[in-house]
């Protein structure tokens, strides 16, 4: 490409931006605040509505009232049909070690020496073995690894 045919190329551009910038920038007559040429007819303002209806908008007063964080757009038919559900909190179990003796093997469970037979946060130690430490919690068996780090 020459440099002529670039020079013209950027000319060309600079004119149609020029013409798309006068015709959308340019203040129309009713954006600069001048009046409407067209005038009403007596007709057309007796059919004008009295009284401009408020549906749709938002009471700001309302909005104002409410407490930090609550979701201005959420309708109170919408707020009571929501439902937290109750998480029942598990007691945890922390493994941090097992010393293992075939005669009397003992762990180290949530900060605390147990050995076979006794309770750690409502459950109980069935088994200890070599790398894991078998507990029962309302039934249900449950087996701690102990993990690296």
């Amino acid at each position: 490409m020459t440099e002529k045919s670039r020079q013209k190329i950027f000319i060309g551009v600079l004119i149609l931006a020029t013409i798309y910038g006068v015709y959308n920038f340019w203040p129309s007559d009713q954006e600069s605040g001048k009046p409407a040429t067209a005038e009403l007819s007596p007709a057309a303002v007796s059919k004008a509505p009295a009284e401009k209806s408020n549906a749709g908008l938002i009471d700001v007063e309302a909005m104002e009232a409410l407490a930090w964080g609550d979701d201005p757009f959420q309708t109170e038919s919408s707020a009571k049909d929501i439902v937290t559900p109750r998480i029942e909190k598990k007691p945890l179990w922390n493994l941090s070690g097992i010393v293992y003796n075939p005669s009397r093997p003992m762990a180290i469970i949530n900060k605390k020496t147990v050995s076979v037979g006794d309770i750690v946060n409502k459950a109980t130690v069935r088994s200890i073995e070599n790398k894991a430490v078998i507990l029962e919690y309302q039934g249900v068996r449950l087996t701690l690894t102990v993990n690296k780090g």
